[in-house]
């Protein structure tokens, strides 16, 4: 019994490990981010649009495709990207030999927006 046990954690250990924490031999992905010439229905597989492929628009989207040692990469098209972006564990998450990278080429994160008068009243 005792070498059935070993062996059996011997087996299904890695088969865990690399279910729960990835290979370090797999290719992390690239999610291109473009809020002018991006669509949340393309894959955010490339930088420019082609058939079917293309960038997402917003970090929202971005963030939904990127998962665990990705990278996400945010072009700055001189255009504030009026949103959050919001990472959470464990799925933007990495490791030293496959980190999750955010890479934001200078492009701005602005929250601020002028409401139009008239907008907001007390309740």
């Amino acid at each position: 019994m005792r070498t059935f046990c070993t062996l059996a954690v011997l087996v299904v250990a890695p088969f865990f490990a690399t279910l729960f924490f990835g290979t370090s031999s797999a290719e992390a992905a690239t999610v291109y981010v473009n809020n002018l010439i991006g669509d949340d229905h393309a894959t955010g597989r490339t930088a420019e649009p082609q058939q079917g492929e293309g960038p997402v628009r917003t970090l929202a989207a971005g963030a939904a495709l990127a998962g665990w040692g990705d990278r996400l990469v945010i072009a700055n098209t001189g255009e504030p990207y009026r949103e959050m972006l919001c990472l959470t564990a464990p799925f933007h998450g990495g490791s030293a030999r496959r980190p999750f990278v955010v890479e934001g080429n200078g492009a701005v994160l602005d929250g601020t927006v002028v409401a139009a008068a008239g907008a907001w009243r007390p309740v």
